[in-house]
């Protein structure tokens, strides 16, 4: 387990590396007024909060610098394990040989990339299969603490992905044209046809 001390060294190393942290509680509850609103790369305003009592997590605001990946467990029986879906539809470990990873809370992953330039901007949270989320720039936080390498940032997001988000950001677009040309009882039929 993370002490109160190791954690404010993660804080002010990743806020020296740029990246804007807050403080949360074990239970993920945010330590400042605003949660990601209120993070910071200031180095006086990070020293302080991580002092304070009941300090147990280090999150992060991705901030445009950093793209992750989060594959959550299965919740449910049923449920769709995001690691093994993630590493099946890859065939390949390339992903994580790329990616600085972090265990979660909740037993997942974080895979952190640099932004690639064809993902950049373009949302928040993109959900690509169940328990698997690419988490962008923007209001959101990423969990931080068990990072390694902090100096080092992220190497760009395997090419791979990229074709993947973007044929399945091409088909929901066909997908929904092809909606807003349909008589409503046909809807169900097609959403099945694309999944």
């Amino acid at each position: 387990m993370t002490n109160q001390v190791q954690l404010q060294q993660i804080a002010t190393n990743l806020a020296g590396a740029g990246f804007p942290v807050f403080p949360m509680t074990s239970k993920k509850v945010p330590l400042v007024p605003r949660g990601y609103h209120d993070a910071t790369t200031d180095a006086d305003t990070v020293d302080l909060w991580f002092r304070k009592p009941g300090v147990a997590r280090v999150a992060m605001k991705a901030d445009g610098k950093i793209l992750c990946i989060d594959l959550d467990k299965a919740k449910e029986p049923g449920e769709v394990d995001g690691e093994q879906a993630f590493s099946k539809w890859l065939g390949s470990d390339e992903a994580y040989a790329s990616a600085i990873v972090a265990d979660t809370p909740s037993g997942g992953k974080h895979l952190y990339f640099k932004p690639h330039p064809d993902l950049q901007g373009r949302w928040v949270k993109k959900v690509l299969w169940q328990n698997v989320d690419i988490l962008g720039e923007g209001a959101l936080c990423c969990y931080a603490d068990n990072l390694e390498n902090l100096q080092e940032l992220p190497k760009n997001l395997a090419q791979q992905i990229v074709h993947m988000v973007n044929a399945q950001a091409e088909e929901e677009h066909r997908v929904s044209n092809r909606l807003s040309s349909t008589a409503p009882d046909d809807e169900d039929q097609l959403i099945d046809q694309a999944r």
